[in-house]
């Protein structure tokens, strides 16, 4: 079987194959978000998809293959903001009452849920909890610096 082509994302700067998307100088995920054509039916196998080779994702990737390019999930969005990108992690959300928002400590991957339920606690949906034991665990939980904004 031929090796195919790899192309480089002229507007997020991922790699993707020639010919997957619709568009030649996009891969299929920003052809979709920008111009609404029909994205990529995504099947992976080691943490990239075979049909693009999009999602590089952390915990799944081939250790080899790693290098020192950050995992698609840590980088910033349109806004520059970097969201939940480790299911193992927990951002914490709320000092006084010990709140912390995604992350599952890796439950979700290590019980075999694969890469898209396995990631399911990045989402910004994820419902904030309160933890009974009120110590970070340094290896689980983050936090980083915020502005409140208070809304009249």
């Amino acid at each position: 079987m031929a090796e195919k082509e790899l192309a480089v994302c002229d507007e997020c700067g991922s790699l993707f194959f020639k010919g997957s998307s619709q568009m030649m100088g996009l891969c299929p995920e920003c052809a979709h978000v920008l111009y609404g054509y029909p994205n990529c039916p995504h099947r992976f196998l080691n943490g990239r998809c075979v049909s693009c080779y999009s999602m590089r994702l952390h915990h799944f990737e081939d250790m080899e293959e790693a290098g020192d390019r950050p995992y698609d999930m840590e980088e910033p969005n349109f806004f520059g903001l970097s969201i939940a990108y480790d299911p193992y992690m927990r951002e914490v959300v709320k000092a006084e009452q010990f709140t912390t928002c995604g992350g599952d400590g890796g439950r979700s991957i290590c019980g075999g849920l694969g890469i898209f339920l396995g990631f399911l606690p990045c989402s910004p949906h994820c419902k904030p909890e309160v933890q009974e034991d009120k110590e970070l665990n340094g290896d689980y939980d983050f936090y980083r610096p915020i502005i409140r904004v208070e809304m009249t």
